[in-house]
């Protein structure tokens, strides 16, 4: 890479050479002479030959199909790189690069709607990521054809979309460390890719490298295609400092340029309510109502529910239930649903029986679950039911043993039961573990004597 950047051809071939020597089966090693073969006037073809002693995996025949259509295109030869995308696309439909070069090569055939199924598909499969989620494909594809042209592009392109490709494999496999290093020579060759910036960033945030994720991000707030997607993940790098202020910053100029994305609303609801403004997040709840179709039972059920939590976070236990009513009527027999609401019936003394048939019959929905399990059992504590309240706080605890609320809840049953010794051992643990929640850990205090 050093001696492609410093457009040393000849010492890369050599290079690239004794590579494939050490690493003989390394098909991105021969996918590279294949690109050095084809700059110096070889067809698709004759330099894809090259690859015939390369063992290709199933999982990178998508890759090669790519590369094939990548060259054809280099050629000027759009039925064949079309083809050879549309392999590609087949085998992997979730992958933006060939996304992007498919819809290109339709534009250049004037098969505009061609490559608008191929956006819409794209988006639809990746709706959270909100990648190409700002433009509308005759927008996008008029900002990639004020970029270079693919055919105008070096061997220093070529190297760096194989090296992306390789970053991409490693990081399916779990492989990390090595991916970023292929990622950053991917960079340090084509340092105007658009698109790649936004992996590496990712790649930097899963490694808590922050500074670094917050720099690929933010070049990327101003790029079509990009700018809603950096701005979602540059939203989450900032929450996880707990710079609440600038999380909210990014995502109000996101909706300045999508105003009615539900999905950025919907962030921005989280962010406030991580930041406990929770008056915020229910305004902005209910915005999201307004604009969901009517139609859209699961979403708006989602919003009900998130809604709903809100109002109770602030102790609109009647609003609140509202709500959660309202999202089990567009989604009957949740369990998560049925969970949050009979436990804030019983936590709330507003309506215990009914809150513990609620949990009883989403237990049996659910019967694993340690969240339904701890609030069956509460309902049973709050119902008087001490030895039902014990059996199953117990089998939560088990599968969650160091949650400090299911300790906080078995002291109290152990204390219910006449058992002070179990339940003081109980409310240590549940005030080392944690109390989110600032009620639930001034009664655990208050029990210690704190």
């Amino acid at each position: 890479t050093d001696a492609l950047d410093k457009q040393n051809t000849t010492a890369a071939k050599k290079y690239l050479t004794a590579a494939k020597s050490h690493l003989p089966t390394l098909v991105q090693c021969h996918l590279i002479d294949a690109y050095m073969q084809l700059r110096a006037g070889s067809s698709t073809e004759k330099a894809l030959k090259i690859l015939k002693n390369a063992e290709v995996s199933s999982a990178y025949l998508a890759r090669l199909s790519y590369h094939r259509g990548r060259m054809a295109l280099a050629e000027g030869k759009l039925a064949p790189a079309a083809s050879a995308l549309e392999d590609a696309h087949k085998l992997e439909p979730g992958a933006l690069f060939t996304a992007r070069l498919l819809a290109k090569v339709y534009s250049q055939a004037n098969r505009i709607e061609d490559a608008d199924k191929v956006y819409t598909a794209f988006k639809a499969k990746h709706p959270q990521a909100l990648l190409l989620a700002d433009v509308t494909t005759e927008e996008f594809l008029a900002h990639e054809r004020a970029l270079a042209n693919k055919s105008d592009l070096t061997i220093k392109e070529d190297t760096a979309e194989t090296l992306f490709g390789l970053s991409v494999l490693l990081w399916a496999q779990g492989a990390e460390p090595p991916a970023r290093q292929f990622m950053a020579l991917a960079l340090h060759l084509w340092p105007t890719e658009g698109f790649m910036p936004y992996y590496a960033g990712v790649l930097a945030e899963s490694a808590g490298q922050n500074a670094l994720a917050t720099y690929y991000y933010t070049r990327l707030l101003n790029t079509p295609g990009l700018r809603l997607a950096a701005a979602s993940r540059l939203t989450s790098v900032y929450v996880a400092k707990e710079d609440y202020a600038a999380a909210i910053d990014v995502l109000n100029t996101a909706l300045e340029q999508a105003p009615n994305n539900t999905n950025l609303m919907a962030q921005l609801a989280q962010v406030h309510e991580e930041s406990k403004n929770y008056r915020a997040a229910i305004a902005l709840y209910g915005q999201m109502l307004t604009i969901t179709d009517t139609s859209d039972d699961k979403t708006r059920s989602q919003i009900h529910f998130a809604r709903g939590a809100a109002h109770e976070r602030l102790g609109h236990y009647m609003s609140a239930t509202e709500d959660l009513q309202a999202s089990l009527k567009l989604s009957p027999n949740n369990p998560m649903t049925m969970n949050y609401l009979g436990y804030m019936w019983v936590d709330a003394g507003m309506k215990i029986k009914e809150g513990l048939k609620l949990l009883q019959d989403a237990h049996k929905l659910d019967p694993e679950s340690p969240a339904l399990l701890d609030s069956l059992g509460w309902a049973y504590y709050k119902n008087n039911q001490y030895a039902q309240a014990l059996l199953y706080v117990q089998r939560a605890v088990t599968a969650m043993p160091e949650d400090g609320v299911l300790r906080s809840h078995l002291g109290d049953i152990y204390a219910a039961l006449g058992n002070q010794n179990e339940a003081r051992k109980h409310w240590e643990l549940a005030l080392e573990f944690g109390l989110d929640n600032a009620r639930e850990a001034k009664h655990v205090e208050m029990q210690l004597g704190l």
